[in-house]
C-alpha cells in the first residue's frame, strides 16, 4: 500500500498543477502577439522570468519537488487508511507535518487564491501575461516533481 500511496501522492500533486495549466492556457494562448506595445513586451518578459523562471526554477525545481518526493517517501514507509486517500494533501504538507509547515501550506494556498481572484479581474493582454508566465512555472514545476521522484525512485544507488 505504501507504494500506492507514494505514486498517489506524486501524481496527485501533479495532476493538480496540470489542470491549473489547463484552465490557465487558454488565456495565455489568445494573446494578441501583434498588438503588444514595448512596454507589454517588458513587461512580458520579465513576467516569464520572475514567475515562469524564477518561481518555477527558484521555487518549485529547489525546494517544493524534493518537498514532495521526501513526503512521498514518508507515505511510502508509513501509510494509513487517511493518508493513502488524501496523499497528494499529504504531500503537499496540509496534515502530517509540523505545525509551522502546515501553516506555511495554507497560507501559500491563501495567497494563491487570493491572487488568482486578483488576475481574473484583468483585461487583456495583462491577464494573459499573467497567465503565460504562471505556466511556464507550473510546466517547469510538473517536470520537476517528475525528475525528483524518477531520481528518487530510479536514481543510482551506490552499494
Amino acid at each position: 500500500m505504501g507504494k500506492l500511496a507514494a505514486g498517489w501522492g506524486v501524481l496527485g500533486v501533479v495532476l493538480l498543477f496540470a489542470s491549473a495549466i489547463f484552465r490557465l492556457w487558454p488565456y495565455a494562448a489568445n494573446l494578441e502577439w501583434g498588438s503588444l506595445s514595448f512596454l507589454q513586451w517588458i513587461v512580458l518578459i520579465f513576467l516569464v522570468g520572475a514567475l515562469g523562471l524564477g518561481k518555477g526554477v527558484g521555487v518549485l525545481h529547489r525546494r517544493y519537488a524534493p518537498r514532495i518526493v521526501k513526503r512521498a517517501h514518508l507515505l511510502l514507509q508509513e501509510p494509513s487508511a487517511f493518508r493513502v486517500l488524501f496523499a497528494p494533501f499529504f504531500c503537499m504538507g496540509f496534515f502530517g507535518a509540523s505545525p509551522r509547515r502546515i501553516l506555511t501550506s495554507f497560507a501559500v494556498l491563501g495567497g494563491i487564491v487570493f491572487l488568482i481572484i486578483g488576475v481574473r479581474q484583468l483585461p487583456a493582454p495583462w491577464r494573459g501575461m499573467i497567465d503565460l508566465a504562471v505556466c511556464v512555472g507550473l510546466g517547469i514545476g510538473v517536470l520537476s516533481i517528475f525528475l525528483t521522484a524518477w531520481k528518487a525512485l530510479f536514481g543510482n544507488k551506490s552499494s
